[in-house]
């Protein structure tokens, strides 16, 4: 009870704090350093007003992400069990480098969580090693996993690279049977198929040194695809090369047999979130690329049944959501809101950039997954973009085009059907096409005549 009071006296003097750090800061004294963080999280970040860091990421994964990891490895598993009658023998995790950092590392203590293992840290509460925890403790078999990274995730995080590998190799060479240790019965298979052992022990797999954006980001920005098909080819392209710890670095090497192994073991994906609001992702086109793919990817493999979930961390209490679920209602809390259409056109051109993410997340993850957008949402969407059309042709009528370019993309796909929508949204784009022309025109006079 006291330390909530000492809590509630902290928030309610946030801008006190604020004031006299900004002021102790412009005058040039001395301010205390703190580490940022979530409040809802870790209440170690307050009092606010202090010199904050970002993050140590060799401190990662902290405390409150450990068990944040916990407790959302335990949902995934009864999801898991409750839907299949069985623990899953691989899951995918989707590593966020800024998922990581806002969440302390929740991602990195579930892959560790999921294969049996913790972290050892040292004096100073770095990260310094991990340790298997027991099976009798653990009371259930070890899961592998597959990390789906970055190269950017491996830049900035090649202390949480490291303790996943170590707590893989640990797990693949512990003394146990195969049904209780899935990481050691899918390396022996591995290393039984000529693989390499330190290759078979991989766990974190991404694109190519200096790559960043990769085929599948371009494809789904530019709807340049066939089907699914096209999708999971390339995320499989794209991220077939492994993460290994060498020495003080961390090296690249490719590894699409592993890579291709591994997915055909994952049962579950899912991506640990912090940046969520109003029940959807912040950034939906993002996020809809990096797991929509993964999920392409395992049905180019047959696999139509991979459940695929979203662990929210918005929460003091974490909880975790079907994907899909996630994607719907970040259509339906955003784009079909009369209030955050409104507050969106206050930023008039940027504004609509965001009508734009929204469509190009449910473009992809319809085309990557389907059955996610149903046609009765998608004519919905088309109607209130016709609603909204002279407001936002007004604001930005070049994304204005991309929109009504995309909808009837998603209708040649055969995701809706309505020849009278479909005729509208032709006709408003050929008259946005002669409004654009015509103001061209225009302004080439009147450089002209200046």
């Amino acid at each position: 009870v006291e330390r909530a009071r000492e809590l509630y006296a902290q928030l309610g003097s946030v801008g006190k704090h604020e004031r006299e750090g900004l002021l102790r800061a412009l005058s040039g004294r001395y301010l205390e350093p703190s580490m940022g963080g979530e409040v809802v999280g870790d209440w170690s970040v307050l009092p606010t007003g202090r010199n904050m860091a970002s993050t140590d990421v060799r401190m990662l994964p902290r405390e409150a992400a450990q068990r944040k990891g916990r407790r959302t490895v335990q949902q995934i598993l009864e999801a898991a069990v409750a839907e299949r009658g069985h623990y899953p023998a691989a899951v995918g995790i989707v590593l966020w480098g800024s998922e990581v950092l806002e969440s302390d590392g929740v991602g990195i203590a579930q892959a560790l969580d999921l294969m049996g293992a913790r972290v050892r840290k040292d004096r100073f509460n770095r990260a310094e090693t991990v340790e298997l925890i027991s099976l009798d403790e653990l009371g259930r078999p070890r899961i592998d996993i597959l990390g789906n990274t970055s190269v950017v995730f491996k830049n900035t995080f090649p202390g949480a690279i490291r303790l996943i590998h170590e707590a893989a190799e640990l797990a693949a060479t512990a003394d146990e049977p195969h049904e209780w240790n899935y990481v050691r019965k899918h390396t022996d298979e591995l290393i039984a198929n000529g693989i390499a052992p330190r290759l078979a022990r991989a766990r974190c797999f991404g694109m190519g040194e200096d790559a960043f954006m990769g085929q599948v980001g371009a494809m789904l920005d530019t709807g340049k695809f066939g089907d699914y098909t096209d999708i999971g080819n390339a995320w499989m392209s794209d991220n077939s090369n492994a993460y290994l710890p060498q020495y003080a670095s961390i090296v690249v090497e490719p590894a699409s047999d592993v890579q291709r192994y591994l997915v055909g073991k994952v049962e579950v994906i899912q991506q640990p979130l912090v940046q969520m609001a109003a029940g959807g992702p912040v950034k939906e086109d993002m996020f809809a690329s990096f797991t929509s793919a993964f999920g392409a990817a395992k049905r180019t493999m047959g696999h139509d049944d991979t459940m695929i979930l979203v662990s929210d961390l918005t929460r003091r209490e974490p909880k975790v959501r079907n994907f899909r679920n996630v994607v719907v209602n970040g259509v339906l809390t955003r784009f079909h809101s009369q209030a955050w259409r409104d507050r969106m056109m206050k930023h008039g051109y940027s504004g609509v950039m965001e009508f734009g993410d929204i469509f190009k997340a449910m473009r992809s993850t319809e085309a990557a997954l389907g059955g996610t957008i149903t046609p009765e949402l998608w004519k919905r969407t088309v109607d209130v973009t016709l609603t909204e059309w002279d407001r936002i042709s007004d604001a930005n009528p070049h994304k204005t085009r991309d929109l009504g370019e995309i909808l009837l993309d998603t209708q040649r796909r055969g995701m809706w059907e309505d020849r009278d929508l479909e005729q509208q949204l032709k006709d408003k784009l050929n008259e946005l096409d002669a409004d654009v022309e015509l103001a061209t025109y225009r302004r080439q006079l009147t450089r002209n005549d200046a």
